[in-house]
């Protein structure tokens, strides 16, 4: 099989019968972080205070970074600030917090800082985008608990039976939503440049990443059909390695978690897919996904 057709093999697994349509995956891998120091708690304490990862995409000949910093307002307590960046068995970008803490944070897409990482307050608007989030890993992606997970400002959900629900069954116009546990859900972005999610480690079962003393560690992926790899001469060396204190080590990926007790069933909300047509909007993503992506549905 090509990589293309691996690639989109992989990115079905983790969302189900959405997989052919939601395009690539942006790389949000240790390899690609920039500067590790979310909400200035380290490990990299001299950077900006921000997760940052370099090169996510390329856009219309443009790479794009990927920022995720602390929402004004909100303050940030990790577990383990170590685990910040590592990401999971996809490369997903990773962010731990201390059990019984929670945060609100900003995920903003700009032009790359480049070779000379010199940040910018600029920002880049991608036109379709789909985030998952989610602390459970295996046997595939989920929310071990409810209240854990927040999003504000998106269009629909998609779940992994196929079932779509738009916005408006969910919240108000704009108001935040917070996911029920079990399968995670696929959040829908039209012409978005920052997202606005909030995350709660609550003590329960279903922990990756770490135990009770380093906290919880959630994972979000971000995909999009209108981007694509960012070419090798691109890429911006990185320096991961200093930040890995000797007590923690390299972690060998995500421990397998223990899928919570209601995995496998949807909420109560949730309405027959066949009574939600989508949009045109997003009818068209379906026309726009790589034809190897969609050869794997």
């Amino acid at each position: 099989a090509s990589a293309a057709a691996t690639a989109a093999a992989a990115v079905a697994e983790s969302v189900g019968e959405w997989g052919s349509r939601l395009g690539r995956s942006m790389l949000l891998s240790s390899s690609n972080v920039m500067y590790n120091n979310l909400g200035g708690s380290g490990p990299g304490k001299e950077e900006p205070p921000e997760l940052r990862y370099s090169g996510v995409c390329s856009m219309d000949g443009q790479a794009i970074d990927l920022a995720i910093k602390v929402a004004d307002g909100s303050s940030y307590r990790p577990g383990l600030p170590a685990l910040n960046g590592m990401g999971g068995r996809r490369a997903d970008a990773s962010v731990n917090l201390a059990l019984g803490s929670s945060v609100d944070l900003e995920l903003n897409f700009s032009p790359s800082a480049g070779r000379t990482r010199r940040l910018e307050d600029k920002s880049w608007k991608i036109n379709r985008l789909y985030l998952s989030v989610y602390d459970v890993e295996d046997p595939f992606h989920a929310v071990s608990s409810a209240g854990e997970v927040t999003v504000s400002g998106f269009q629909a959900v998609l779940w992994p039976n196929g079932t779509r629900m738009p916005a408006y069954v969910l919240s108000k116009s704009g108001a935040d939503w917070s996911e029920p546990a079990g399968p995670a859900a696929v959040f829908v972005f039209h012409d978005v440049q920052t997202i606005r999610v909030g995350l709660r480690a609550v003590k329960s079962e279903g922990n990756t990443l770490g135990g009770s003393f380093a906290g919880r560690t959630f994972l979000l992926s971000l995909h999009s059909p209108d981007v694509s790899d960012v070419d090798e001469a691109e890429k911006v060396p990185v320096h991961r390695v200093e930040h890995e204190p000797e007590a923690v080590g390299r972690l060998p990926g995500i421990a397998l978690g223990k899928a919570p007790a209601v995995v496998g069933r949807l909420p109560s909300v949730v309405l027959p897919s066949t009574t939600i047509p989508p949009s045109s909007t997003e009818a068209s993503d379906t026309a726009s996904a790589p034809a190897s992506a969609a050869a794997t549905a």
